[in-house]
């Protein structure tokens, strides 16, 4: 009997020792597993690319073209979401590097409708993410517009869609210029040559 005792006895702090590491390896874990979690995601600043569609034509053909020259300045760059690292950031696209494929029409577009903005290089701009919403500060000729967007994410790949009307940026005198430069090849099977003011805008960024 006293040597069961003694053995009981003995159990016990060897219990609460291994109950006291069992615990202390899930704190760990958890802390590993909770550190993992705040870093899962990291901007990739250099992939960050906006592609736009404008359209011609009484039928709406779509033109595609991006902006290549693009700089985004975020609080974060690591963070639990992309709401965390993106919103409040600060983006600005250089409107002369753009492409549509079609060189001769990439100069018109620069210099008979950017060219004769007020900021006549950059369009400025302010990601912001409330309540579940995401809306994007677009500042183009003089104008600053909020404008609601829509985000998808999926791969790590952050997805931003908006819609510009650009007689909200009072860029509808420009939109004719660049009509008339482009009458003919804005036709179409009804002989009316037209320019639409809508223009659809995706932003698209990694996060590693």
């Amino acid at each position: 009997m006293k040597a069961t005792k003694y053995l009981i006895v003995g159990l016990i702090p060897l219990t609460i020792f291994v109950s006291s590491c069992s615990e202390n390896t899930k704190s760990e874990k958890a802390e590993t597993e909770s550190t993992i979690e705040t870093e899962s995601l990291q901007l990739n600043k250099d992939s960050v690319k906006v592609e736009w569609t404008a359209f011609k034509t009484t039928d709406k053909t779509p033109v595609k073209g991006v902006f290549r020259g693009l700089n985004i300045e975020t609080l974060l760059d690591k963070g639990n979401s992309p709401e965390e690292i993106l919103n409040d950031s600060k983006f600005t696209i250089d409107v002369r590097n753009l492409s549509t494929g079609n060189p001769d029409r990439d100069v018109k577009i620069r210099d008979l409708f950017f060219g004769l903005m007020a900021e006549k290089g950059t369009i400025n701009g302010k990601l912001n993410y409330a309540n579940k919403n995401w809306n994007v500060e677009v500042q183009m000729n003089g104008a600053t517009i909020n404008i609601p967007a829509k985000v998808e994410f999926e791969d790590k790949i952050f997805k931003l869609k908006t819609t510009i009307m650009l007689g909200d940026f009072n860029a509808l005198s420009m939109l004719k210029n660049l009509n008339t430069a482009c009458f003919e090849l804005h036709k179409g099977a009804d002989g009316i040559s037209k320019t639409w003011e809508e223009v659809e805008v995706e932003a698209i960024i990694d996060f590693n």
